[in-house]
């Protein structure tokens, strides 16, 4: 999974130079008193833009004590701030990329400070690396390499880790994850808990109810895989792929007439699962509906014009029509040349096959 590096601070105490006297009292920020300095980095180049933090008596600086407005250095590492009361202050050096840097100094309201002069380090690469490994998206991606691994019960532990790190709006994506991990162990309990959890929060999420839909059929739970699916269908209604696995669904449960009503909503020119609409025009023709079993073998055909079974089918079915009374003698001719014509064809293509003696003795007949 790709991920952007963040802003890392990792404070470096550094000690910065003591500048003189202090008032006995002074109990106010604000007073007369000036300091000013210069920041360069390891090379000795000026480093611009770093911010400047000042507060009173504190060792430890937090920029929501009271006083004096941040600053930043100019173009030549510069900075300089007048209005302050004499005695200790707190100084904190922050520049993205660079350790900061904290420290005291030293007001005095009645003469001139020397300049506060500090070197920036930049942070060691070691640092930054494992600042990101410790970070959500480091440990999200730790855990990706686990799965990718298949090491799916320590991916998991590891999302587990992340979940604590991020808002609760983007833990819908590593409860997915995890979700995947069960799902890769077969443990389909858990998928479809974890899986129930996603769409609590995100009820459009396609691929959560795709999964939570493959997740039901091998449960054995098929009536809820296609109750799933079809709400889906409600989101996404020109999804081939969605509608082509609740056909599969529907079909798989004998519920074919329904099956042919989503076939129908597949977009121009998508070609259905074979295997499906064989399943439909078997079950069609079993049924004596020969004319709509030869329609959809017709379509497999097609299709799939390699797929040597589907002429096996489509030839038993012309066989039948063939002797269909309720056609005209010259359409039962055009399906017996049909059949010989789906026969040889078959053999052609899988001359040694399941269905090649078959196909040979209807020929012989015809």
């Amino acid at each position: 999974m790709a991920h952007k590096s963040r802003r890392i601070w990792i404070s470096s105490v550094v000690a910065l130079g003591l500048l003189v006297g202090v008032p006995a009292g002074a109990q106010e920020w604000a007073g007369r008193g000036r300091v000013q300095g210069e920041i360069k980095d390891e090379q000795g180049k000026a480093v611009e833009g770093a911010t400047v933090t000042l507060r009173k008596g504190t060792e430890r600086v937090s920029v929501e004590a009271p006083g004096p407005k941040s600053l930043t250095t100019d173009a030549k590492g510069r900075w300089a701030i007048g209005g302050l009361a004499g005695g200790a202050w707190g100084v904190l050096i922050e520049k993205e990329g660079f350790l900061s840097s904290e420290g005291q100094v030293k007001v005095n309201e009645f003469g001139p400070a020397p300049p506060v002069n500090i070197t920036l380090n930049v942070i060691p690469r070691e640092m930054i690396e494992a600042a990101e490994r410790a970070s959500a998206g480091g440990i999200i991606n730790g855990a990706d390499d686990l799965f990718n691994q298949k090491k799916y019960a320590e991916a998991r532990a590891e999302y587990q880790k992340a979940m604590d790190q991020i808002d609760e709006k983007n833990q819908g994506k590593l409860k997915l994850r995890i979700a995947k991990t069960y799902l890769q162990e077969k443990n389909f309990a858990q998928t479809e808990k974890g899986l129930q959890e996603v769409l609590a929060a995100e009820p459009n999420n396609l691929e959560a109810i795709r999964m939570l839909a493959a997740t039901q059929y091998e449960l054995k739970e098929t009536d809820k895989a296609i109750d799933t699916l079809k709400k889906a269908t409600l989101v996404a209604p020109d999804d081939a792929g969605l509608l082509q696995e609740l056909v599969n669904f529907l079909v798989d449960a004998g519920r074919e007439e329904e099956a042919k009503v989503y076939i129908a909503k597949l977009p121009e020119g998508t070609k259905v699962d074979p295997a499906s609409l064989l399943n439909i025009g078997i079950r069609q023709f079993n049924e004596g509906d020969v004319k709509q079993a030869y329609e959809s073998f017709d379509r497999v055909v097609q299709e799939n014009p390699a797929m040597a079974e589907a002429y096996y089918y489509r030839g038993l079915t012309a066989l039948g029509l063939s002797a269909d009374s309720s056609l005209k003698p010259a359409e039962q001719k055009a399906m017996t040349e049909n059949a010989k014509a789906d026969f040889k064809k078959l053999l052609e293509l899988d001359p040694n096959g399941p269905r090649s003696a078959d196909a040979r003795e209807f020929l012989k007949s015809l």
